[in-house]
């Protein structure tokens, strides 16, 4: 499963800490970016492609986010790193840092 974070609250260091809780846990394939101040989120979202719905309940929970939002990624564009990713999450104000 290949994994993108976006930090989409804006907070310092928001992804490289959720990257470093979520290696011991086995993830490997992780892409770090942020998305745009414009497009900043209210909410963890977990955008999934299809038959990985599972893996971003998962992720939810990993990520210490079990509310975050599941949402089917389909055609949209989410970050400039969605190719790379089978799962890809973006960082809200409710994600720990």
């Amino acid at each position: 499963m290949r994994l993108v974070i976006a930090n989409g609250d804006g907070r310092f260091n928001l992804v490289g800490a959720n990257v470093d809780r979520l290696l011991p846990l086995g993830y490997v394939a992780i892409d770090q970016t942020d998305v745009p101040e414009s497009q900043r989120v209210s909410r963890t979202t977990i955008h999934y492609r299809d038959g990985f719905e599972d893996e971003a309940r998962r992720l939810a929970d990993d990520l210490l986010v079990p509310t975050a939002l599941l949402e089917p990624l389909g055609d949209r564009t989410v970050t400039a790193d969605d190719v790379n990713g089978d799962l890809i999450a973006v960082l809200g104000p409710d994600a720990v840092r």
